[in-house]
């Protein structure tokens, strides 16, 4: 039941930091790992294998490795994930000590119901 709750904590432990520079330099600091894209237009990508060709930011988005082309002057803001240790994201982690307290407190209250109800001879 503790790795089912997890689960559903652990996602969130991501987070982005935005990238300074010209987008060929944050992609090769990436070494093919996710890049977040921003564009003008408020639109977001999340790509996989980026590259620069020319004027444009080419990688794979999605589950099924879609290939996208985004021109590089469209780009607001380029973010790379910081890293996937709870110790980034508290929020993750105070909602993970949450469930694990609640988690024991309903095993010592059950403990408890049990010992106080066994019948006495």
């Amino acid at each position: 039941m503790l790795c089912v709750a997890l689960i559903f904590v652990l996602p969130g432990c991501t987070s982005w930091s935005r990238q300074y520079g010209p987008p060929s330099t944050v992609v090769g600091q990436s070494r093919g790992g996710p890049v977040r894209v921003t564009t003008r237009d408020s639109t977001v990508h999340v790509m996989r294998d980026a590259s620069v060709a020319g004027d444009s930011l080419f990688g794979r988005e999605g589950r099924g490795g879609d290939r996208v082309a985004i021109a590089i002057a469209e780009i607001d803001r380029l973010e790379r994930p910081t890293s996937g240790r709870p110790r980034e994201s508290p929020g993750a982690v105070k909602i993970g000590l949450y469930i694990i307290a609640g988690l024991v407190i309903a095993v010592l209250l059950l403990a408890g119901a049990t010992v106080g109800s066994v019948p006495s001879g």
